[in-house]
């Protein structure tokens, strides 16, 4: 019998590393493929270009606000990137289970970006930052979510 592979995507907003589980007591480690790393750039660098001004009849001049958060949108972007490996990574039959692991903002944004095929393989979700933690530290933290 062909065991259930289960990946877990543990993320953050700019970070995010893959690891296997290949079923009840074979903990989690490493994949083959590397960290995928976003753009974590300042405000002052992201926004280099001075938002425009305008004018109202009778007013002093404003500056015009950014249209939304630029920090937020690369976040959006990197959660886009992470979506889009899955698909590939699915579609090559790569993992039969996905777990997320990311704080509530990520997970929201890698969840949105999901292709409806990898959405589901979604078998749980853990709204935590635990990219800062080894793959033996993650086996202890996720053995409830990959082997219930």
């Amino acid at each position: 019998m062909k065991p259930v592979i289960t990946w877990i995507v543990v993320a953050d907003g700019a970070r995010a590393s893959f690891y296997q589980n290949d079923g009840p007591g074979h903990g989690v480690r490493d994949t083959r493929f590397p960290e995928i790393v976003g753009m974590h750039e300042p405000t002052r660098a992201i926004n280099a270009d001075r938002p425009g001004r305008m004018q109202v009849a009778g007013a002093p001049r404003h500056a015009m606000d950014w249209p939304s958060d630029p920090h937020r949108e690369l976040k959006r972007t990197f959660a886009k990137d992470i979506a889009e490996f899955l698909t590939l990574q699915e579609r090559a039959k790569s993992f039969d289970r996905l777990v997320l692991v990311a704080p509530a903002k990520t997970l929201g944004d890698i969840r949105a970006a999901l292709d409806k095929s990898v959405a589901q393989r979604v078998y749980g979700e853990v709204p935590k930052d635990l990219t800062s933690l080894s793959a033996r530290e993650l086996s202890r933290h996720l053995e409830s979510v990959i082997c219930p």
